[in-house]
């Protein structure tokens, strides 16, 4: 409707948004801002407690220093997207939940979709969260108040509706022509920079899977997570959603692709049996990412407890997460059923490891 120009300063639509004049909505969608992440905030776990709205919680970040010049860096900020739900609302006039139902659900068809801005909402029959515990065990998610998340995790669906809007969005239906090809256009180029999701887009990642282009987008909150395909050439769409707050959903949909394309693919297995002592030494010691890192310079230590080991960042919202083994020096983070892979010469302790598609070296 060409009520936004993505290249404009925010200060065009938030006059009194601090460092606004040095901001865009492109790269609020491209997480080059510099804006801290809102969850790693300290006030961020009195802030889930009550219900939030927009304003509010751009009040809680936006007088913290910038993480560095906005289009610099890349460095993932759920800030970006409260804020692009704060602008949503001053350009239309309605709120977020509002806009959203009577702009794209209802339009679209999506029955069983939408915005959690109350608690004292009754969805019927939506799903209880859960969250690994340990190395094995399970246990209802916190709880949140879900408008703490607004613009970045706040909607319920279900698999079929968001077929549906995968469909919609990539075949018509909601977006024109252009519109489309610029959300969907690779734009980390010219940052010169890896990030753990692949290239790019506007919230899009682009990437390659068994031959075939894949264009796809993974997360998770607090006792959910999800993952969202869609292979252009094929017109296939997997969607793979789950009550448990661990990204394996992600490794499912890539083996369902496989399957649909009649590719072979390998179950991962994980064996939790005690180490011997001489790989828990190769392997116990302190790491720490560089500056670029998804969680830059962030340390962590691994340690050992009855031949098992643990991940135990420094970062209090990631908490301890059990390492599990997958074998060759690889392992799976439980809490996130992420691979760990240490690197090392053979029968030498760990040089560094990989995680989150970033390297961290040892220094302890």
């Amino acid at each position: 409707r060409k009520l936004v120009d993505l290249d404009a300063p925010l200060s065009k639509i938030l006059p009194d948004y601090p460092n606004g004049e040095r901001l865009t909505l492109h790269q609020l969608l491209l997480h080059t801002s510099g804006i801290p992440d809102i969850n790693t905030q300290p006030v961020y776990a009195e802030l889930s407690r009550s219900h939030r709205t927009p304003a509010e919680l751009v009040a809680a970040f936006e007088n913290l220093p910038l993480l560095f010049e906005p289009g610099a860096r890349f460095h993932y900020s759920n800030s970006n997207y409260n804020l692009l739900a704060f602008v949503i609302e001053r350009v239309s006039g309605m709120s977020y939940g509002d806009f959203l139902r009577r702009e794209i659900f209802e339009p679209l068809g999506l029955r069983h979709t939408g915005h959690a801005d109350s608690d004292g909402t009754i969805v019927p029959n939506r799903a209880e969260g859960y969250v690994p515990v340990g190395r094995s065990g399970l246990a209802r998610a916190p709880w949140i108040d879900w408008s703490v998340k607004t613009g970045n995790g706040s909607l319920y669906s279900t698999a079929a509706d968001l077929a549906n809007w995968v469909r919609s969005f990539f075949k018509g239906g909601l977006l024109d022509p252009d519109t489309l090809s610029l959300a969907i256009t690779p734009r980390l180029e010219d940052i010169g920079i890896d990030t753990m999701r692949g290239d790019l887009s506007y919230v899009w990642s682009i990437g390659r899977l068994l031959g075939r282009e894949k264009v796809w987008y993974a997360g998770r909150s607090p006792g959910f997570s999800g993952a969202v395909s869609y292979f252009p050439e094929e017109d296939l769409t997997i969607v793979v959603l789950s009550n448990t707050y661990s990204l394996a959903t992600t490794k499912a949909a890539d083996a369902i692709a496989a399957m649909a394309f009649g590719e072979p693919y390998e179950a991962e297995h994980v064996d939790d049996t005690p180490l011997p002592p001489e790989a828990v030494k190769r392997w116990v010691g302190t790491y720490q990412f560089g500056d670029r890192a998804p969680v830059p310079n962030m340390k962590m230590r691994v340690v050992e407890d009855g031949g098992r080991l643990t991940l135990e960042p420094e970062l209090e919202q990631m908490g301890p997460s059990a390492l599990l083994p997958a074998g060759d020096g690889t392992f799976i983070l439980r809490s996130y059923w992420m691979q760990l892979k240490f690197i090392a010469k053979p029968n030498a302790p760990a040089e560094a490891l990989t995680l989150f598609g970033a390297r961290a070296e040892r220094i302890e």
